[in-house]
């Protein structure tokens, strides 16, 4: 949506790039290890960043 409005309703992406995007999504394991992807960004990746940060290499 926000993508939409900063093109003025219009679509920013091109439509072969747009078309490869939407391809990953053609299957329900595909759209199932997008989302642990996303929900894994939103806890334990950042625990492990902060540890990361922390650490001395």
């Amino acid at each position: 949506m926000k993508c939409t409005m900063q093109a003025r309703n219009g679509n920013p992406f091109h439509p072969d790039a747009l078309e490869e995007y939407l391809s990953g999504f053609e299957t329900e394991d595909a759209v199932h290890a997008s989302c642990e992807d996303y929900r894994a960004a939103a806890s334990i990746d950042i625990s492990h960043d902060d540890a990361d940060a922390n650490s001395s290499w």
